[in-house]
C-alpha cells in the first residue's frame, strides 16, 4: 500500500536526486502511466512541468522524434530496450532532450556507452520497487562517467541511497535498505550471494541453481527442464508468460 507519506518522500527524493523538475519542462508519457511514468507525474506536476501524452498513447520512435522538435526540456521514463530503439531510430538531434530515466531491465555496458555517445550525458538510472517507488537508488547523469583512477567500491558506496520508510504488503513499515542490503564496502549483498551460487555445470547443476533461485514455497524445484534459445519478451523486457506457455504446450521452446 502506498501512503501519502510514501508519495511525498518519493516526490522530495525525485526532485533532490533524480530530476530537478521546473516550469517549462515537458514529461512525455511514452511508457505506461500505470507504472513508473505515471508516478513521475506527481513530482513534475508539483514543480509545474507539463505532462505530454503521445497521440499513440505508447512508445514510437518517429512520434518521439517529432515531439522532441517541439517540446523543449523534454524527459521521459523508459526501459533500456526503448532507449536503444531511440538511439537507433532518432532522426533529429537531442538538443531538446533533458534526460531519460531508465529502469525495469538490464542496460548492458556496450549499449549504455553507445547511448551516451549518441545522446550525451542525459541518462539517469534508477531502481525502485512498488512500495518505495522510483527512488531507492539513483545513478545521476553526471555519475555515468567514472574517473579511471577512482576506486569502484568507494564510488558505488558514495552513490547508493534510498527514500524513507514505506508500508509494504506485509503489514509493517520497512526501510528501503531492507530491499537492497549493502555491505560496508558498498557492494550489494544480493550480488555477493549470486556470485556464490552454484551455476549450471557446477556441483548441483541446474537443480541446485533453481533451488537457490526459487522462493521457498516453490521448492524442491522444477520437475523437468526445457532449453531454448531465448525467452519471449515485450518491449519492456518482461517475459510474455502466455506466449511461453503456448510454446511449451506446443512442444517448441523456441
Amino acid at each position: 500500500m502506498l501512503t501519502h507519506h510514501n508519495l511525498l518522500a518519493m516526490t522530495l527524493n525525485d526532485v533532490a536526486d533524480v530530476d530537478r523538475a521546473a516550469p517549462g519542462e515537458h514529461l512525455i508519457h511514452a511508457a505506461p502511466m500505470s507504472h513508473g511514468s505515471g508516478l513521475y507525474a506527481i513530482p513534475n506536476v508539483a514543480a509545474g512541468s507539463t505532462p505530454l501524452v503521445p497521440a499513440s498513447r505508447g512508445f514510437g520512435v518517429a512520434e518521439l522524434d517529432a515531439l522532441l522538435e517541439h517540446a523543449p526540456r523534454a524527459k521521459f521514463f523508459a526501459a533500456p530496450t526503448m532507449v536503444m530503439r531511440l538511439v537507433d531510430g532518432l532522426r533529429g538531434d537531442a538538443r531538446h532532450l533533458k534526460q531519460i530515466v531508465y529502469s525495469g531491465g538490464p542496460m548492458y555496458v556496450a549499449d549504455c556507452r553507445r547511448a551516451l555517445a549518441h545522446l550525451g550525458t542525459r541518462l539517469v538510472q534508477i531502481y525502485g520497487q512498488g512500495e518505495s517507488p522510483m527512488t531507492i537508488t539513483v545513478l545521476p547523469a553526471a555519475d555515468h562517467l567514472r574517473a579511471a583512477d577512482e576506486d569502484e567500491s568507494a564510488w558505488l558506496a558514495s552513490r547508493l541511497g534510498g527514500p524513507r520508510a514505506d508500508r509494504g504488503g506485509g503489514g509493517g513499515a520497512r526501510r528501503a535498505g531492507s530491499a537492497a542490503a549493502r555491505r560496508r564496502d558498498g557492494r550489494s549483498l544480493r550480488a555477493r550471494r549470486h556470485r556464490d551460487a552454484r551455476l549450471p555445470g557446477q556441483r548441483g547443476g541446474h537443480r541446485g541453481h533453481a533451488r537457490w533461485r526459487l522462493a521457498a514455497y516453490r521448492r524442491p524445484g522444477p520437475r523437468r527442464y526445457v532449453f531454448g534459445d531465448e525467452l519471449p519478451k515485450n518491449a519492456a523486457r518482461k517475459v510474455l508468460k502466455r506466449e511461453l506457455r503456448a510454446r511449451l504446450l506446443a512442444g517448441d521452446p523456441n
